[in-house]
């Protein structure tokens, strides 16, 4: 995580919140294609070239989907909605962000069969900035410079992750929540992910609560980084090929339960905090490692 990002976020949650929010009267469903127009109305019969003209259209809470296979370009989103790509639609971007959230406090946003590519020269696949909660299904993201998918608040928002592919990057999923943070902390659940090739971390939590089950963190630098004051619970993963397989910080909690770890060059890289395991994972290949867990959890 860069000051960059949090202060871009900062500033654009100010301009976004200063200003008071009109209120959306357009359609609830609104439809985009590869061969429709932003002069269309947005119906099935008539769809909008972009996803930004189909949200400047569609009111809060409602529904865009795909007619026909696209690139749809970069957006930002700023109110309640579903993107649904039906695996059709492409995010091709060459800017800071692929999807740029900044939603109210109390909305929610989905995200479904998009591929979101920077083409090598993109920033940030998506930012959620603001927003209660934020899902991202069935969708791959790559060709990004920095981070597939960030939480960056000073307040509570959750994500869900599930049947996803991230490749490259830095960070593939970055949950953050900067001290000095008010409410609860940030609440994350990854199923069926796969994250590769990143060059710091291929998950990294500070300041909150992340559970990953059933995925793939492989040929990562790190594959699971618990920061400061995270509590990260990963049961049933597979976590190989990786320079390092956790990464555990100062007031970090790392809760490890049937994950099969293989041909890691390192096991453990401890700088503080603490490690448990249920007692039924299983390694193999390992390099150089801290003192693999003796300390286990409960079971019953």
């Amino acid at each position: 995580m860069t000051f960059r990002h949090i202060a871009l976020a900062a500033i654009a949650t100010g301009l976004f919140f200063s200003a008071a929010q009109p209120a959306w009267s357009d359609s609830p469903h609104t439809w985009v294609s590869g061969t429709g127009s932003d002069s269309n109305s947005g119906t099935v019969t008539s769809p909008y070239a972009t996803f930004q003209q189909a949200i400047n259209n569609t009111t809060a809470g409602g529904i865009i989907s795909v007619v026909a296979p696209g690139d749809f370009g970069a957006l930002t989103i700023n109110r309640p909605i579903t993107i649904d790509g039906g695996g059709l639609a492409s995010i091709n971007f060459t800017g800071t962000y692929g999807i740029f959230i900044l939603v109210g406090a109390t909305d929610a946003v989905t995200i479904r069969g998009l591929t979101i590519n920077g083409g090598n020269t993109g920033q940030d696949g998506i930012f959620f900035s603001t927003g209660a909660h934020l899902t991202v299904e069935n969708c791959v993201l790559t060709g990004f410079l920095n981070m597939g998918i960030t939480v960056c608040t000073t307040s509570n928002q959750g994500l869900l992750v599930e049947n996803t592919t991230i490749d490259g990057g830095a960070l593939g999923i970055q949950t953050w929540q900067a001290s000095g943070g008010t409410g609860s902390i940030d609440q994350v659940v990854l199923n069926n992910v796969r994250i590769t090739n990143t060059t710091s971390a291929a998950i990294f939590s500070r300041n909150g609560r992340l559970q990953i089950a059933h995925s793939v963190l492989s040929h990562n630098a790190i594959a699971l980084e618990a920061d400061t004051g995270a509590t990260i619970n990963a049961a049933s993963n597979y976590i190989a090929g990786n320079a390092i397989a956790f990464q555990i910080r100062t007031t970090s909690t790392l809760r490890l339960s049937n994950n099969d770890i293989f041909d890691n060059t390192v096991g453990i890289a401890s700088a503080g905090g603490t490690i448990m395991t249920a007692g039924n994972n299983r390694r193999a290949g390992m390099g150089s490692s801290a003192p693999w867990p003796t300390a286990k959890f409960l079971v019953f």
